[in-house]
C-alpha cells in the first residue's frame, strides 16, 4: 500500500489541479461574460442603426410622396399655364394680324369711325398699348374720340395719340372713358 505523505502528494497535486481547473474556469467565465456583454451591445448598436435607417428610409418615402405630389402638382400648373399661355398668344398674334389688316386702311383715310374705333381698341389691348406703323399717320387721325362696343354692351371712348419710339412711327391709344351698358 501507499505511505501517508504518497497520499498527501497526491491531494496536493489533486487540489492543485482543481484550483488551476476553477481558475481556468474562473477565466473563461470571465472572458465569455465579456464577450457576451460586447455581443450584446454591439447587437444594441446595429439594433440602433438599423432603426435610424429605418426612420431615414421612412422620412425619406413621405418626402418622395411629397415631392411627387408637389412635382404632378407644379406640373398641372404648368401645363395649365402653358394652355393659358397659348391662348393668349394666339389671341394675340390674331389680334396682330387683325392691326396689320386696319394699318394700311387707316393710314390712307379709308377707315370708317367705327373701324377707327375698332382700331383704338386693338391698339390699346395689345403690349405696351402702342403699335408700329411704317409711316406718319395723317394728322386728323389725332384729332378726336373714337367709340367702341364691347362684347358685354360698354362704350368705350379712345383718343389715339402719335408717337416716336427708337426712330419708329408708332400710334399709342389711350382709353378716355369705359361707360355701363345703356
Amino acid at each position: 500500500m501507499y505511505s501517508q505523505q504518497e497520499y498527501e502528494t497526491v491531494r496536493r497535486q489533486t487540489m492543485q489541479i482543481e484550483a488551476e481547473k476553477r481558475a481556468l474556469l474562473r477565466f473563461m467565465v470571465m472572458v465569455l461574460s465579456i464577450l457576451l456583454i460586447g455581443a450584446l451591445l454591439a447587437a444594441g448598436m446595429f439594433y440602433g442603426m438599423y432603426q435610424r435607417n429605418i426612420n431615414i428610409a421612412d422620412s425619406a418615402a413621405s418626402r418622395i410622396e411629397a415631392l411627387q405630389k408637389q412635382l404632378d402638382e407644379s406640373t398641372r400648373a404648368l401645363r395649365e399655364k402653358t394652355a393659358e399661355l397659348e391662348k393668349i398668344t394666339n389671341a394675340a398674334r390674331q389680334q396682330q394680324q387683325q392691326l396689320e389688316g386696319m394699318i394700311p386702311k387707316i393710314l390712307s383715310k379709308a377707315a370708317s369711325t367705327a373701324e377707327i374705333g375698332e382700331f383704338a381698341h386693338n391698339v390699346y389691348e395689345s403690349p405696351g398699348r402702342r403699335v408700329e406703323v411704317p409711316r406718319p399717320p395723317p394728322n386728323d387721325l389725332f384729332t378726336r374720340f373714337y367709340r367702341y362696343r364691347t362684347a358685354d354692351g360698354k362704350t368705350q371712348k379712345f383718343v389715339l395719340v402719335a408717337g416716336e419710339l427708337d426712330g419708329r412711327k408708332v400710334i399709342y391709344s389711350n382709353l378716355v372713358s369705359d361707360n355701363a351698358p345703356l
